[in-house]
């Protein structure tokens, strides 16, 4: 066979081959018609994916056509090979609208029905997601678990692997987790293509292990693979946290903006508007002038506790409520810290930020110390410690509200006491005193009180309030005898029962005073008081008894002289109570009103014994001190007393003297008219007589009538009468 022939030979068969397979693979291209509707469903996915990252509230009112659409194509293509991506999209779309059991229901056909799918990692990622937002941690490890034991070497067991190892690192275990991440890479190469979130963990591990830089690459790395806006969220903020840490706050700040413009309805938007909030914080501090902004302190303590009652088991949420606390207290509101400290201690008493809590809350109490209050103020400040203190849990801070509490009653008793509201003051001190009776200040604030109780009982006593005194007293006394008796107090209650004509009552205030020991001086006073109430009701023995108890040198005294005198003349010595009066006038006595005492005594005992001339001339010296009516009182006594006794012409010059003091007083004119008539002075007696003719009182006046007429009749027919039988009548 010629060379030309072999190759037309040759030719030949080359072009039968070649028609031979252009024909079979012609017919193998033909698009088969599952792949044919998942190309006409493709637009609507893609459209939504998009709608999801952009507008996912429009995403929301679309996701039901797409549910329905691809429901359809499940069930018209069992066997395509679009199922699984059919069925991980139906669960996004579900989540869109919210409905989340039927979105991780679809999720989990994924993982278990298609886990070397790459799908299956995806779905994973969104179940762990969905189950993180729910803080139910421990059903997801449980959720591994089963994943890996029944597709070892899926895709889905990956991813699951990956999970759990996310979980360790978040929980310490750096260590283990390093080691894991160098097996798989080693075992596959490519695990960051098959599950993309194995970047993320590379991440994580990364700046937990300081190197920020390298992490940043894996994160970006990550955005391009994932499709999650719910990971790409996680991750751009991660990048910005990293940033963060080394401290280049200005891209920081730019990947912060990111995640808060374009992720608004995730959480992650909130902590970047924290984030970006405690940067301004900082700047604001950093201002030498500071301007007060109570709209914005509202607006950012508003968005503060909406990220707390959103998000409260995120793990950023502790560091969010620390600023929510310490928000609070650049505001001065130390009471809402405290109760905030309680309500984040109740929940997480060891929590990282735990020991941040107790220090900003002892801080508090130093700034409640140092804070100058309104009385008003203070009130409510106690009110409110009280209220806090009932709801703490943690010891360390129910013991820190407690003693503020504690220092600030202290604080409202005492300037309470010194702004002068005593009553007010002792109704606070028997409140503290049951809730802080072993308080190592009550020595002192009792003393406080004993004042407080002593200042309102001389204020009463001043005023003439003496019920109200003893209204107190006895309303408040068990109070008073439990914490704050004193004897002093005691002879207070006994004067004000004396101001009120009643000596028995005051006694026995006085005899409850004595039996609390009181000091030489204070028992001498309650003695003098006791005996003089005793003498008042003629009780001669009890004020004897006290008098016995007093020393000598103080019975030698104004008060001790008068009161042997009143006991003597109550015994009935007069003469020796004469001239103790005497005595005590001729004293130098600095109280004018016990020299008073003193020259009643002595008149009362010189009309006894009958020493008229030294009573008539005791009135006499005494004229100028003595007021119209005591003068007139004394002067009447002196004429019935000498009348009584039949010294006539005594009675007369004390009546006259009655007489010239007030001659308007009828009395005192008859007293005079029936005097003079006594004494033979007839024409003064017929005069004042005459004159009560015309007397107010009808008694006086008819009195008077009649004996004129008697007059008339014995000078006229009696008179008569009498000379007829020789003078005898």
């Amino acid at each position: 066979m010629s060379l030309k022939t072999a190759k037309q030979g040759l030719l030949s068969i080359c072009l039968v081959l070649y028609l031979f397979f252009s024909y079979h693979m012609a017919i193998a291209a033909k698009p088969l018609p599952d792949d044919l509707a998942w190309a006409s469903l493709r637009p609507t996915i893609e459209l939504f994916w998009k709608e999801s990252q952009d507008a996912p509230h429009q995403a929301k009112q679309d996701a039901w056509e797409i549910i329905a659409l691809l429901k359809d194509f499940i069930h018209s293509y069992p066997e395509s090979s679009h199922v699984a991506e059919a069925y991980y999209i139906l669960g996004e779309a579900y989540a869109a609208v919210s409905y989340f059991p039927e979105a991780i229901a679809h999720w989990k056909i994924v993982t278990r029905d298609f886990p070397d799918t790459p799908w299956a990692s995806q779905a994973l990622t969104s179940i762990v997601l969905e189950l993180e937002k729910k803080g139910e941690s421990g059903r997801l490890r449980g959720f591994y678990k089963e994943i890996i034991k029944q597709y070892p070497d899926s895709s889905a067991a990956k991813a699951a692997w990956v999970s759990l190892a996310i979980d360790a690192l978040s929980r310490g275990h750096q260590a283990l987790v390093a080691k894991y991440v160098k097996q798989l890479e080693s075992s596959d190469p490519e695990i960051h293509v098959t599950v993309p979130r194995f970047l993320d963990l590379k991440a994580r591990l990364l700046s937990a292990m300081g190197q920020e830089a390298k992490a940043r690459e894996n994160w970006l790395q990550y955005l391009n693979l994932t499709h999650s806006r719910e990971e790409k969220a996680g991750a751009l903020f991660r990048i910005a946290e990293s940033f963060r840490r080394e401290r280049m706050f200005q891209k920081a700040r730019k990947y912060y903006s990111i995640v808060k413009l374009d992720y608004r309805n995730l959480p992650e938007a909130l902590f970047a508007r924290f984030r970006l909030y405690q940067m301004d914080q900082k700047f604001r501090s950093l201002k030498t002038v500071h301007y007060a902004d109570k709209e914005r302190d509202d607006s950012d303590r508003i968005f503060l506790d909406e990220i707390i009652k959103k998000y409260p088991t995120h793990p950023l949420t502790q560091e969010v409520e620390y600023e929510a606390i310490y928000h609070r207290f650049r505001q001065g509101k130390y009471i809402e810290v405290l109760q905030q400290c309680s309500k984040f201690l109740n929940r997480m008493h060891d929590a990282p930020f735990a020991e941040r809590v107790l220090k900003l809350a002892k801080l508090t109490k130093q700034a409640l110390f140092s804070s100058n209050y309104t009385l008003k103020g203070l009130e409510e400040i106690i009110k409110g410690l009280s209220q806090t203190e009932q709801s703490i849990q943690n010891s360390e801070l129910r013991n820190l509200c407690r003693e503020a509490r504690e220092e600030l009653w202290m604080r409202y008793i005492r300037r309470l006491a010194a702004k002068g509201e005593h009553e007010k003051s002792l109704m606070e001190l028997w409140r503290f005193a049951k809730e802080f009776a072993t308080s190592i200040h009550m020595p002192k604030l009792l003393e406080l009180g004993r004042a407080s109780l002593l200042s309102l009982d001389r204020r009463s006593l001043n005023a003439g309030t003496h019920l109200e005194l003893l209204n107190f007293h006895y309303d408040h006394q068990e109070s008073i005898v439990r914490y704050l008796e004193n004897p002093e107090h005691y002879l207070y209650i006994g004067r004000a029962w004396e101001s009120l004509y009643c000596p028995e009552a005051a006694q026995r205030a006085y005899y409850h005073g004595l039996a609390l020991n009181p000091k030489k001086d204070l028992k001498e006073k309650i003695l003098f008081k006791l005996a003089s109430a005793a003498l008042k009701v003629d009780e001669i023995k009890g004020a004897q008894g006290a008098l016995s108890l007093l020393p000598e040198k103080s019975l030698e005294r104004e008060e001790g002289l008068y009161l042997k005198a009143r006991l003597s003349f109550g015994k009935g010595k007069y003469e020796s109570s004469f001239e103790q009066a005497k005595k005590g006038l001729y004293l130098p006595v600095s109280n004018n009103g016990l020299k008073r005492k003193f020259m009643k005594l002595y008149f009362d005992s010189a009309l006894k014994l009958g020493n008229w001339q030294q009573a008539q001339d005791l009135l006499f010296q005494w004229e100028e001190q003595l007021t119209k009516e005591e003068l007139a009182t004394l002067f009447r006594r002196l004429g019935d007393e000498a009348f009584r006794l039949g010294y006539k012409d005594v009675a007369y010059e004390a009546y006259n003297n009655l007489f010239s003091i007030d001659p308007d007083d009828e009395m005192a004119s008859m007293r005079l008219a029936l005097s003079a008539l006594d004494t033979g002075r007839r024409d003064i007696s017929q005069l004042q007589l005459q004159a009560l003719t015309q007397a107010d009182d009808p008694l006086l006046k008819k009195a008077a009538s009649q004996l004129l007429e008697n007059q008339k009749f014995w000078q006229g027919p009696a008179r008569q009468f009498k000379k007829a039988v020789g003078g005898q009548m």
